[in-house]
């Protein structure tokens, strides 16, 4: 309710003038790229070229993409994942889920959080060296992710980086790492 409150998440609109939220729904990499831009005030840009070739001008993401692209909050994919989704290379992939480890490099690229690079690393999926893992430990020891327990071992806890991320833990991660001090 605080993110609705302060403009940063809206929800689908019902048609009677209500909307709903769908915490459990996944959210796309547009998505919350214009969370995190609104939720961390970054400035909104409408460069007359676009950077992405598949985030064209016209596209209500395209000043929000823009925006986290010219502060380096955010990167476009691959050639190798450009390719895959038939877009020229540089490509953004705004209509692709998010993974929890795209918005775990999202938000410690945005708060500039020193990076983390514990030698035994937090989480079991996530070891030293991968892409995120000094993010994701940057913001597990502020507090902002927890992961949970890895499948068939209740003990050992895991990030699970790959999967795409539910709006309902986007909103809480964003909302801790707005509520901590720089």
């Amino acid at each position: 309710m605080a993110l609705a409150c302060r403009g940063v998440v809206n929800g689908y609109a019902n048609g009677n003038g209500t909307f709903r939220f769908e915490p459990s729904g996944l959210s796309t990499r547009a998505q919350f790229t214009k969370m995190a831009v609104l939720g961390f005030s970054l400035v909104l840009l409408t460069p007359e070229q676009a950077r992405f070739s598949d985030v064209p001008a016209s596209s209500f993401y395209y000043s929000y993409i823009e925006g986290a692209a010219a502060v380096g909050a955010i990167n476009g994919l691959n050639r190798d994942q450009c390719r895959q989704l038939a877009a020229a290379y540089p490509c953004f992939g705004p209509n692709v889920p998010i993974s929890r480890g795209q918005a775990a490099v999202l938000i410690q690229r945005v708060r500039s959080y020193p990076l983390s690079t514990p030698v035994v690393a937090t989480f079991a999926d996530l070891p030293p060296g991968v892409f995120a893992y000094a993010e994701v430990e940057a913001l597990y020891q502020r507090g902002v992710v927890s992961g949970g327990y890895c499948p068939g071992n209740g003990e050992v806890r895991c990030f699970f980086p790959g999967q795409s991320i539910r709006r309902g833990e986007l909103s809480r991660i964003l909302r801790r790492s707005l509520d901590l001090p720089l």
